[in-house]
């Protein structure tokens, strides 16, 4: 209701971009803003997915966008999944999974815990031998939130080449451009049977508020939850500025650059103070234990 607290206040529980949309985004809604706000935006965002299929080197019937990552997990896992269902997952990982699954759905989850003596990182021998028990989903967010930890994409290759057991594996790459574009596995979805990657479109390119997100997987795997999407899924002010985004990326790159160097400060800065137990993730955020010594809120 006021937004003039908008500086005083830290939004802890989202991790936002800390950096502007592209400045030709922003204007274009700032010109247009009176056309926008009265004028539906095309039925099923048809542009913006040529426009990412564009950008990603894959074809357009492998893109399917809805309004944020959250709206599109919600609409393939409550399409695919029942009570019945056996799920593998990441602990800790982005907790919204863990929410629909367990609370939601009510799936038969089982947890792939990643220790912190072993500093978070997934022990992809034991992850081969675990993914091929009869699963119908594996949920893995690389680099993983909240630990910012990556998998080397030739790594995550060969664990899914050797997932015969699993019928569908769903791959959220949120963060994967601070990594680099080059990193993601979106071409290996496309030319997949059952593996399906999620972007957003909201933590990199600095478009939370607007929601917009994609997934990128073989056609087969699209045809349902195409026919299941509410047309205007995807707000107008959203597609313009996504598509904008999406074809500036040298702005985008210096930010995640200038990222990488916050967050090295930031670490710096952590051990001054005494606390040393840093997770070294590569996202824009940090993970870290505090020394027992001290008090947490």
């Amino acid at each position: 209701e006021d937004l003039n607290k908008k500086n005083d206040i830290i939004n802890a529980d989202v991790l936002d971009a800390w950096y502007p949309p592209v400045p030709e985004a922003q204007k274009v809604l700032l010109d247009q803003l009176e056309w926008i706000m009265r004028t539906s935006p095309p039925t099923r965002a048809g542009g913006l997915e040529q426009t990412i299929a564009k950008a990603r080197g894959v074809r357009d019937d492998c893109i399917l966008t809805g309004g944020g990552s959250s709206a599109l997990i919600f609409l393939a896992f409550l399409h695919w999944l029942n009570a019945s269902s056996r799920v593998l997952i990441l602990d800790p990982t982005y907790g919204e999974y863990m929410h629909v699954l367990e609370n939601i759905i009510q799936c038969k989850v089982e947890r792939f815990l990643l220790g912190r003596r072993d500093g978070y990182n997934l022990n992809l021998k034991s992850l081969k031998k675990k993914i091929s028990n009869g699963f119908d989903l594996f949920v893995w967010v690389n680099p993983n939130s909240p630990t910012g930890l990556h998998v080397a994409t030739d790594e995550v290759k060969e664990v899914l080449r050797n997932s015969s057991g699993c019928k569908r594996i769903w791959i959220d790459e949120t963060y994967i451009e601070y990594v680099g574009q080059e990193h993601s596995l979106e071409k290996f979805a496309m030319n997949s049977e059952k593996v399906i990657v999620c972007k957003s479109l909201s933590k990199v390119y600095a478009l939370s508020g607007l929601r917009a997100a994609y997934l990128c997987a073989p056609p087969h795997q699209l045809e349902e939850l195409r026919a299941l999407t509410p047309p205007w899924s995807v707000s107008l002010p959203a597609q313009i500025a996504a598509t904008y985004a999406l074809k500036s990326p040298d702005y985008y790159i210096m930010r995640y650059k200038e990222t990488n160097e916050l967050r090295d400060e930031l670490i710096k800065g952590l051990k001054d103070i005494g606390i040393t137990e840093i997770i070294p993730g590569i996202a824009n955020f940090v993970m870290f234990h505090l020394p027992a010594e001290v008090d947490t809120a």
